[in-house]
């Protein structure tokens, strides 16, 4: 039985294929990386806003990790319900429940994101409720 490094005795260590092998191996680890970073919202800015709530009954999804995340969370509740991101005003929200004069230990965060429903939007709830078991209402 052959192993590896047997196999390959015989080749150069600057071989075109040997060569071409590593630049697979490259790219695909960087496309890997790159989405995950994405995906954590390496781009995505944090704007916060002081602003009057305006009631209704609020079903959220709860996360502890880095605020980055949060509208990666925000984003799974929209697919949950089919929400396209240009009708996400005044229907997702995301809270932060840490006080920012405290130090909380990076990716130990806690926030929440949801919908806020009213009455006539009785549908997006059930549809969220049905989809998940950890959704909490308020």
């Amino acid at each position: 039985m052959f192993n590896y490094h047997e196999l390959t005795m015989n080749e150069s260590k600057d071989s075109p294929a040997r060569r071409q092998q590593n630049q697979v191996i490259i790219v695909l680890g960087f496309a890997l990386l790159s989405s995950a970073f994405l995906n954590a919202g390496l781009f995505s800015t944090i704007v916060f806003e002081e602003s009057v709530y305006p009631g209704g009954e609020y079903i959220f999804k709860q996360a502890n990790n880095d605020y980055a995340a949060s509208w990666g969370l925000a984003g799974m509740v929209a697919d949950d319900l089919e929400i396209k991101k240009n009708q996400w005003d005044d229907l997702l929200y995301v809270v932060f429940l840490d006080n920012h004069d405290e130090t909380v230990p990076g990716g130990k965060e806690r926030f929440f994101a949801g919908i806020l429903t009213n009455e006539s939007q009785q549908d997006l709830k059930t549809k969220l409720l049905e989809k998940n078991n950890e959704v909490c209402t308020t």
